[in-house]
């Protein structure tokens, strides 16, 4: 029933962040949610460009602005309501001053419909605006219901105070070891789990069992000993960001070698158990 399918409204930066709401949106309609993109600055690069293809060959409506109510329009004009929207503006890449135009407004109209709509905000691995370590240094004001880090927290999170989710269960084991990065101990086939907030009595929303609960507790103790690293650190440490937008760094180029090796013996060992030759 149209009537009653959930829409979400995606809005998208010019990087990685970005390109992951583009994802997240032809999955939402494969899912059987009705799925509308805001992209105010189209990135040129092929992989995006790409992107944006497989949405509109699904129909996925991209604007370049989210469109919101005026006091100029007609009293019967009905409003578009969303039941989420996805922040996936700015990534692990974001430092240092406020956000600029186009991207202020997206960010302040994405509030706007919060509150107004009571639509569900849900931020991508960090909320647009907060820096990566500190959070909302620039005092956005941007708090949303929803936090979904990928690979593991950014110390920005330790700031964030609605429901954080841990996510992704692609880093190899070696690549985790190396880097010093704690992966949550993902149930059956569950790609994420609930991160229990510091401040709250109350374990995680959806667990289903005492070890979740556990784990939650304890992967928040683990974050809060994580300490900011000094600048040459951080960036030697980007391996955490693969959504990183702007930093190029000969650690980053080594990890993704390394990962791509990774790849590559996983498909060899499958082709070789299938008796396939690769070619």
């Amino acid at each position: 029933n149209d009537k009653k399918k959930k829409h979400a409204l995606l809005v998208c930066g010019p990087g990685n962040n970005g390109g992951d709401g583009l994802v997240a949106a032809r999955h939402l309609v494969h899912f059987g949610i009705d799925a509308t993109v805001v992209y105010p600055k189209r990135s040129p690069k092929p992989h995006f460009v790409n992107l944006v293809k497989q949405c509109e060959d699904m129909g996925i409506p991209i604007l370049d602005e989210i469109p919101m109510m005026t006091d100029d329009d007609d009293a019967t004009t009905n409003e578009v309501r969303y039941d989420a929207i996805v922040d996936s503006i700015f990534g692990f890449s974001f430092r240092g001053t406020a956000p600029r135009e186009p991207y202020a407004t997206a960010i302040a109209n994405m509030v706007e419909l919060q509150k107004k709509q009571k639509s569900l905000l849900i931020s991508v691995d960090v909320p647009s605006g907060w820096d990566v370590d500190g959070g909302d240094l620039t005092g956005t004001n941007f708090h949303p219901d929803v936090l979904v880090s990928l690979t593991a927290p950014k110390l920005s999170s330790k700031k964030f105070r609605g429901r954080h989710f841990v996510g992704g269960r692609f880093l190899p084991p070696a690549m985790a070891k190396k880097y010093g990065i704690k992966i949550p101990p993902y149930p059956g086939i569950r790609h994420s789990m609930e991160v229990q907030v510091s401040n709250e009595k109350e374990t995680a929303h959806d667990t289903t069992d005492d070890s979740d609960d556990d784990w939650a507790a304890q992967y928040q103790e683990y974050l809060d000993e994580q300490e900011p690293e000094n600048e040459n650190e951080r960036e030697r440490k980007d391996v955490l960001g693969a959504n990183n937008d702007d930093i190029e760094d000969p650690e980053d180029e080594d990890w993704a070698v390394q990962y791509a090796k990774h790849c590559e013996e996983k498909e060899r060992k499958i082709f070789e158990s299938m008796n396939i030759k690769e070619g």
